[in-house]
């Protein structure tokens, strides 16, 4: 069983030996290992397959023969080859897929960080202090974790998105910071319940630790004692929470831009993330070509975005179950 320590005592350089630690035991947990590979692998193409399997997004594709194309057609024009087929519009179904991911990756990962710093905050200050600010913080966080999710963010999105840039039938760039801006916001506001009561909760056992009691006496101010030793001592908490509300984002910017409450697949310029792709296509995937069925399916234009969709949550879910089961002090080696 790995020393648990880390969490009980402030940060120092003494605490790189235990992240090692850490991290050897990571690597003896099966599932965490294969997350963290096809997270990675994901994320590599993510960035790069678009760039070596480029394709023109910004156009319809003339030839009407290109249009939900099957895989491995080639454009008698160019030679380019589709790899996994083409969409409704003629484009590359292998580059749009990961180009998507792009967009679905930064749309998580920007209110993942903001409701760990804002959950540590609320949340430090809350259980530091206690009193009013801890029953006024928690009350407000009880309130938000009662209501229904998807109808929050529902609701949030219509209210903060008030020109409704997303909903336009030829949305552009501007409409993208807009759509982005608004989802951040409703993913923070009903988001960093969890973090800050997990917090609390930690703060509330270290408070009366010595090590807390010598820095206050030492008249080390308030900001101090949160950052310099609370939050070291908080960051493996944390780091699990993050996972997990990455993927939970990840999953809900897909559902409502599926339902065209996100982003709304564009032209001009690409603004395509996962849940949109399968919107765009999902009314295509039977193209009548000639009187064979099997060759008038073309599932392959949903399911890939969807299997990436499905395999980058399952990763981070993996991940996260690795953390938490090697953080566990109770674990068995």
């Amino acid at each position: 069983m790995i020393n648990v320590d880390i969490v009980d005592r402030p940060f120092s350089s003494e605490n790189v030996g235990q992240w090692r630690q850490l991290w050897q035991s990571f690597r003896k947990h099966r599932l965490g290992m294969i997350g963290l590979v096809m997270l990675t692998l994901i994320l590599l193409g993510v960035i790069f397959v678009p760039v070596f399997f480029s394709d023109p997004y910004g156009r319809v594709a003339n030839d009407s023969f290109l249009w939900s194309a099957p895989i491995g057609t080639v454009d008698p024009a160019t030679g380019h080859r589709y790899w996994l087929g083409s969409d409704i519009y003629g484009r590359d179904n292998l580059a749009l897929s990961f180009e998507a991911g792009r967009l679905s990756f930064i749309v998580a990962f920007m209110p993942t960080v903001i409701i760990l710093v804002l959950g540590f905050v609320i949340g430090a200050l809350a259980g530091y202090f206690g009193g009013w600010i801890d029953a006024i913080s928690m009350r407000v966080a009880d309130f938000l974790l009662a209501l229904p999710l998807l109808p929050a963010y529902l609701v949030a999105l219509r209210v903060i998105n008030e020109r409704e840039a997303g909903f336009r039938i030829l949305p552009t760039q501007e409409d993208a910071r807009e759509v982005l801006l608004a989802l951040i916001i409703a993913f923070v506001l009903f988001g960093w319940m969890g973090v800050s009561r997990l917090v609390r909760g930690m703060v509330l056992s270290m408070r009366t630790y010595a090590y807390i009691e010598a820095a206050r006496a030492l008249g080390a101010s308030t900001w101090r004692i949160m950052f310099r030793h609370l939050l070291p001592n908080a960051a493996t908490p944390m780091l699990i929470a993050g996972m997990f509300a990455l993927g939970d984002f990840i999953v809900m910017e897909a559902m409502l831009s599926y339902f065209g409450m996100g982003f709304r697949d564009s032209l001009h310029p690409p603004m395509v993330s996962w849940g949109n792709i399968m919107a765009t296509n999902i009314e295509h995937i039977w193209t009548i070509t000639n009187l064979n069925p099997f060759e008038n399916i073309r599932p392959f234009i949903v399911i890939f975005p969807a299997l990436l969709l499905f395999l980058t949550v399952l990763s981070i879910n993996f991940i996260g179950d690795a953390l938490r089961d090697v953080l566990d002090p109770h674990r068995q080696d």
